[in-house]
């Protein structure tokens, strides 16, 4: 996830290891939850499905997923 799009909804404070962030850490409600996930898939002009976004509790998990939404957007062979 782009810092630029996540520190425009939190002030992102400088971790040791980012990716390992947890979003409870930024003390994210659902709403704010909801926000984030609207913003990436206009950021990066995906879909993150419902099931998925749910599953998401750290910016690396957030990673993985938008990652393969975009592997996906490319070449919907690529990961089944």
């Amino acid at each position: 996830m782009g810092q630029d799009t996540l520190s425009y909804f939190f002030y992102v404070p400088f971790f040791a290891n980012p990716l390992q962030t947890n979003f409870a850490d930024l003390q994210m409600d659902s709403l704010d939850a909801v926000q984030v996930i609207v913003a990436v898939e206009k950021e990066f002009s995906i879909e993150i499905h419902d099931d998925d976004a749910a599953r998401i509790t750290t910016v690396a998990e957030a990673v993985e997923c938008i990652s393969k939404e975009l592997c996906m957007s490319l070449d919907p062979s690529a990961l089944q």
